[in-house]
């Protein structure tokens, strides 16, 4: 009597231990596993998956009202917003050529939308103009590593995890 009574104590001591329910651990594993998998993704594929999943991102941070939020992702996104009064202070090359580009359609009247260009073989720079007030005022650039897209890729809607 002494060790069933013993042996029932065990089992809900250890049964108290275990926070998560184990559907919820298996589902984590399954999302891992899934992850993990080896995927064929073509250029175009993935070009097209990192142009909806930058143009997602770009939307997002503009709804974003909080300053410190705002910040925490454009830093975890590596995103700048850049205003015309900063393009001397652009390092990068390819994002200033995007820049002056821009600002050229501007010049001549001409129409202006998102754009994708694959900097290097590992990396892509999403850009889009910002206007204020029916104007050009800058760009926000969004640097995305191919490595994580790949990671990131499905043939779904991509979705933002900002935390």
């Amino acid at each position: 009597m002494k060790i069933k009574s013993l042996f029932y104590l065990l089992v809900l001591v250890l049964q108290g231990c275990n926070v998560e329910p184990q559907s919820e651990i298996n589902e984590k594993f399954r999302q891992e596993k899934e992850s993990r998998q080896l995927k064929r993704v073509t250029e175009g594929q993935l070009s097209e998956f990192t142009f909806a999943y930058a143009r997602k991102l770009a939307d997002t941070i503009n709804l974003i009202r909080d300053q410190q939020l705002l910040q925490q992702v454009l830093a975890k996104f590596k995103i700048n917003k850049i205003n015309r009064e900063d393009i001397n202070l652009i390092k990068d090359i390819k994002t200033k050529e995007i820049f002056e580009a821009y600002e050229y359609n501007v010049e001549k009247n001409l129409s202006m939308g998102d754009n994708l260009q694959k900097i290097s073989g590992d990396t892509f720079l999403f850009t889009r103009p910002t206007i204020q007030n029916t104007s050009f005022s800058g760009i926000i650039a969004i640097k995305l590593a191919r490595k994580e897209m790949i990671k990131q890729y499905s043939e779904k809607e991509p979705v933002i995890k900002l935390k």
